[in-house]
């Protein structure tokens, strides 16, 4: 698992590009997690499982709204544009 990093500027995204494979494969791992299985992982393990989900999930995000920011304020995409702050 990657390690997390302390990212208050939110710089880190736009020079290492996501890790989309090896996250969703997480996020698999983790929605097949069940209450009461015996072989659920430590609480540390999945603390840190969702860490990461979490931060991937702030990456996501900050991707979509750079990409939404760039489209034009009218026409067909004005609806999503207008949305995304600047």
């Amino acid at each position: 698992m990657q390690p997390l990093l302390f990212d208050p500027a939110g710089r880190w995204d736009t020079d290492i590009p996501l890790d989309r494979e090896r996250n969703e494969q997480l996020a698999a791992v983790v929605l097949s997690w069940r209450q009461g299985d015996d072989d659920l992982p430590i609480q540390a393990d999945i603390e840190q499982a969702a860490l990461q989900l979490t931060g991937y999930a702030n990456l996501l995000v900050r991707e979509l709204q750079t990409k939404a920011a760039a489209l034009p304020r009218n026409g067909q995409a004005s609806v999503v544009a207008v949305r995304t702050p600047r």
